[in-house]
C-alpha cells in the first residue's frame, strides 16, 4: 500500500511509503518505482508487474484484449532513446539504470507505461497492483534508508 500525493500538478503523483519515503511516482500515463537492486532482479519483476497491469486493464476496460505474449524471452531492448525490458518485440517497461540522467539513486528503476484511454483512476488502480508484485522486489532490499529517487518522478 501507498499514500498518492500531488507533486506540482494533477499529471505529476508522488507515491509514498507507510514511512513517508518516495517509492514511486506517476507522471501523465507513465509509472514508475525505484528500489529494485539488480537488472536480473528488474527483468523478473517487469515480466511479472506487466502482467498484473493487463489484468487490471482488463477489468476496468472489459472490451480490450491486451495480452502479453506467454513463453516470449524477456530481455533488454534499446530504442536509442530509452532501454525497455521487453517479451519479444512487446515493450513491457523502461529501465532505468543506477546513477544516470534518469535515475539518480543506487537502484534500477522501473517504468511502466499505461493507455492513453486509461483514466486517472484506472492508472492509480494499475500503480496499486504493479506495486503489489515490484514490492517483493523492493521489500528485500529497503531497511528503513531512503530509496532510490529518480529523476523521471521528480524530486
Amino acid at each position: 500500500m501507498f499514500k498518492v500525493f500531488i507533486d506540482g500538478n494533477e499529471d505529476r503523483l508522488r507515491l509514498e511509503d507507510q514511512n513517508g519515503e518516495k517509492i514511486g511516482w506517476i507522471h501523465a500515463h507513465t509509472i514508475g518505482f525505484a528500489g529494485v537492486e539488480s537488472e536480473k532482479d528488474a527483468l523478473a519483476a517487469a515480466a511479472e508487474a506487466s502482467r498484473a497491469l493487463e489484468v487490471t486493464l482488463r477489468r476496468a476496460y472489459a472490451g480490450e484484449t491486451i495480452l502479453a505474449p506467454r513463453n516470449s524471452k524477456i530481455e533488454l531492448m534499446s530504442d536509442g532513446a530509452y532501454e525497455w525490458i521487453v517479451a519479444g518485440f512487446r515493450p513491457l517497461a523502461r529501465l532505468l539504470r543506477p546513477r544516470t540522467q534518469r535515475n539518480d539513486g543506487d537502484s534500477f528503476a522501473l517504468e511502466f507505461l499505461v493507455p492513453s484511454y486509461a483514466t486517472q483512476h484506472v492508472t492509480l488502480a494499475v500503480a496499486h497492483s504493479i506495486w503489489e508484485v515490484l514490492s517483493k522486489y523492493v521489500a528485500q532490499n529497503h531497511s528503513g534508508g531512503a530509496l532510490a529517487t529518480a529523476a523521471a518522478g521528480g524530486n
